[in-house]
């Protein structure tokens, strides 16, 4: 018989005295262990505290005591359990902000990467930008180095300072996560930045009869003929460097900014050319320059630049973007370099046009030459129009 079954019987009082005997004893036994038990929880989970300091009355003292360590042990396990779930939760904000954050910033493109060139640094989003924008932007001007601010998670506010003439100018882009975002000013990065649909001639449809000069000629005629304009002059047949340098020498009361250069048989592939004059970073120790000869032109300050060095100054430059896979991958650049590179050695550098700023006086001049096409007005000075 189990001794289940025996308990039922003592229960309901089957039992022998001697068997009920052995049963109790055996109750007894128990309860010592239980009372044991107990003592050796409160002890663990109560420890020694005393309770006097709660003034308690005689008659009840020992169920206020026991109510309040119950109440005490709730307390502190409460207590840990905050603690743990606040040590989590700022365990998770560390690991978001100190550990995550730097992370995306290794996995990401981050301009702010310093390289060690020569005997200094910089950043290595700062040349690429200075190569890019001397390609395909009309109004770049003098640039100083880009300042980057880092914002966290692979996001960077990058602001670019430029000088054209007396003109300052500040720029700004955003990069997130390996792309250039719709943020800030951010078309100063992308081709013909300065120009419109239609400049030059040469890139509008086949067949297009339309003029831009009439719409010039009305703007000439309200202003002042010393009021300056920046046009875009087109012109009836393609030249070359050397062509080009003649011709700024002839008209040289004005101030030639940027040469767009022919870089496809059929096809618009955006403005690529060559900014004009003095083409300087300031950087010139921040690059290989036994491997990109002439990336920049700024020691020909105030000097003439022979065609031959204008020549090896674009080539360099389209050698240069071509080998800068990853920032054109975060610009989304669309240039395809090694195309233009076989086209114009094959072909040869020719120019269309020419981007210029000049009193209206000096600025018609222009329009009388034998191989002048159409102008169009960029930007006027001192007036109202601003096309």
């Amino acid at each position: 018989m189990g001794y289940k079954d025996i308990l039922k019987k003592y229960k309901s009082g089957e039992l022998n005295e001697g068997e009920k005997a052995k049963i109790e004893e055996e109750i007894e036994k128990v309860e010592a262990i239980n009372e044991y038990l107990n003592d050796k929880i409160d002890e663990e989970l109560f420890g020694t505290n005393k309770v006097e300091e709660y003034n308690l009355d005689e008659m009840g003292k020992e169920q206020d005591e026991l109510t309040i360590n119950i109440n005490k042990a709730i307390n502190n396990k409460l207590k840990k359990y905050a603690i743990i779930v606040a040590s989590s939760v700022v365990t998770f904000i560390i690991f978001i902000y100190i550990i995550l954050s730097p992370i995306m910033n290794l996995i990401f493109y981050n301009p702010a990467k310093e390289i060690k060139v020569n005997n200094g640094s910089i950043n290595q989003i700062a040349i690429p930008i200075f190569a890019y924008m001397d390609l395909h932007s009309v109004d770049r001007g003098f640039i100083y180095k880009p300042k980057i601010e880092k914002e966290g998670f692979g996001k960077y506010q990058i602001t670019l300072e430029t000088q054209l003439d007396s003109h300052f100018e500040k720029r700004t882009a955003t990069i997130k996560r390996g792309r250039l975002v719709n943020e800030g000013d951010y078309g100063f990065l992308y081709p013909g930045s300065g120009m419109k649909w239609g400049t030059f001639s040469f890139n509008r449809q086949v067949g297009s009869d339309y003029k831009s000069e009439d719409r010039a000629r009305e703007i000439f005629d309200d202003l002042k003929p010393t009021t300056k304009v920046k046009v875009a002059i087109s012109f009836k047949n393609n030249i070359t460097l050397k062509e080009l340098c003649d011709y700024m020498k002839k008209y040289d009361k004005v101030g030639f900014f940027y040469a767009p250069v022919k870089i496809s048989e059929v096809g618009y592939q955006g403005y690529t050319g060559i900014t004009l004059g003095r083409s300087g970073y300031g950087m010139t120790n921040f690059y290989d320059k036994e491997k990109y000869p002439y990336l920049d032109l700024l020691q020909y300050d105030g000097v003439d630049i022979p065609p031959e060095i204008y020549e090896e100054h674009f080539m360099t430059l389209l050698n240069y973007m071509n080998d800068q896979k990853k920032f054109n991958k975060v610009i989304r650049s669309y240039f395809d370099y090694e195309s233009i590179i076989s086209y114009v050695e094959q072909y040869g550098i020719y120019s269309y046009g020419v981007v210029v700023k000049g009193t209206v006086e000096e600025v018609k001049k222009l329009m009388e030459d034998e191989n002048y096409d159409d102008i169009f007005v960029l930007d006027t000075w001192l007036t109202s129009y601003t096309n």
